[in-house]
C-alpha cells in the first residue's frame, strides 16, 4: 500500500470517535491509494476552519473564558485531524483559563465526533482541574460523540443545543487487510454497540434508531406548527409526511403564504423601508 505509513498509523491506535467518522479517515485513505486526492481548495477552506477553530479555542469576553472543542481530536496536530484539534491544545488552553484571574466562568463549546484516545485523558484531567477553580458548562452544540463526551463529561454541567446529539462511548480500532486487490476493514471495538450500523443491521439497532429518526421528526413538526400557527395534526395531515412539492401546491396546502422571485421580494422590501421613512420624515416636520 502506498499509503502504508498512514495506515499504520491509522491502525496502529485506539480510536474513541463514531463509526462514521472513523470510516471517513478509512475512506479517504483507500480513495488516497487509488489515486484519489482532496482537491486544492477544499484542503485551503479545512486550513482555514483549523485556524479558525483554533483562534476559538481559549477566547474571552469579561469575566467568562470560552473553550472550543472542534473537529477531529488528535494526541499532535495530525493528517486525521480534518481541520479539528489536538488534545495538547486543549489541555493547554484549559490550564490558560484556570489561571487566568480575570475570567470567573467557563463556557466549552462543543461540536465534534471524537478522535484519538492518546493525550486524552490529560486533556480531561485539565478539564476537571479547571471546574476546581471555576465554574465550567460545557455546551453540545451540536455534536459531543466519544471523545467529545469524554471532554464534556469533565464540566460541572452539560447542557445541549435542542438539535444537540450526545454520547458514542466506547473505543473503536480499525485493521485494514490490503492482502487482497481490494482493501477489505474490520473493527476492534470495546462497548457493545460501538460498531453497531457497520455490520448486519439487527432489529435492535433498527428499532433504536427509528426512535431517534422520530424523535427528530417530532420535534420537526411542533417546530413548523409552531411556526405557521397552526396544530400539529394539521401539519401531519397536509404538509406532505416526507414529499416535496412546487410553489403552487406548497402555498395551496398552506406551506408558504405567497410566490414571489428574490429580486421582487428586496424590491417590496425597499419600498417598505422607503415609505416608512418618509411617513418618519413628515411625522417630525409635523412636529418642528
Amino acid at each position: 500500500m502506498k499509503y502504508n505509513y498512514i495506515a499504520q498509523e491509522l491502525c496502529a491506535q485506539p480510536w474513541a470517535i463514531t463509526e462514521a467518522k472513523l470510516s471517513t479517515i478509512v475512506g479517504v485513505l483507500l480513495a488516497k491509494e487509488k489515486g484519489v486526492d482532496v482537491p486544492a481548495e477544499m484542503k485551503e477552506r479545512i486550513k482555514a476552519e483549523a485556524e479558525e477553530r483554533r483562534s476559538k479555542l481559549s477566547a474571552r469576553s469579561g469575566k467568562l473564558g470560552l473553550m472550543g472543542i472542534y473537529g477531529t481530536l488528535s494526541h499532535r496536530p495530525s493528517i486525521f485531524s480534518s481541520g479539528g484539534m489536538s488534545s495538547m491544545e486543549i489541555r493547554e488552553a484549559a490550564k490558560a483559563l484556570a489561571a487566568d484571574e480575570d475570567i470567573s466562568e467557563v463556557i466549552m463549546d462543543v461540536d465534534s465526533q471524537g478522535g484519538s484516545v492518546f493525550g486524552l485523558p490529560e486533556a480531561a484531567k485539565a478539564i476537571y482541574d479547571l471546574r476546581q477553580v471555576k465554574p465550567v458548562t460545557a455546551v453540545v452544540n451540536a455534536n459531543a460523540h466519544s471523545a467529545a463526551y469524554f471532554l464534556a463529561s469533565q464540566a460541572s454541567e452539560i447542557v445541549s443545543t435542542e438539535s444537540g446529539y450526545t454520547g458514542s462511548i466506547g473505543v473503536i480500532l480499525p485493521v485494514v487487510d490490503d492482502s487482497e486487490e481490494e482493501a477489505n476493514v474490520t473493527y476492534i471495538k470495546a462497548g457493545k454497540y460501538k460498531s453497531e450500523g457497520y455490520e448486519k443491521p439487527s432489529d435492535e439497532y433498527k428499532e433504536h434508531m427509528q426512535g431517534i429518526v422520530d424523535e427528530f421528526y417530532a420535534q420537526f413538526i411542533s417546530a413548523v406548527a409552531r411556526g405557521r400557527g397552526i396544530d400539529a395534526a394539521k401539519v401531519e395531515a397536509n404538509f406532505g409526511q416526507g414529499r416535496s412539492f412546487l410553489a403552487g401546491e406548497a402555498k395551496e396546502r398552506g406551506m408558504i403564504d405567497r410566490i414571489a422571485s428574490l429580486d421582487e421580494v428586496i424590491e417590496e422590501k425597499l419600498e417598505r423601508l422607503k415609505a416608512k421613512r418618509d411617513r418618519n420624515r413628515r411625522r417630525l416636520a409635523a412636529l418642528l
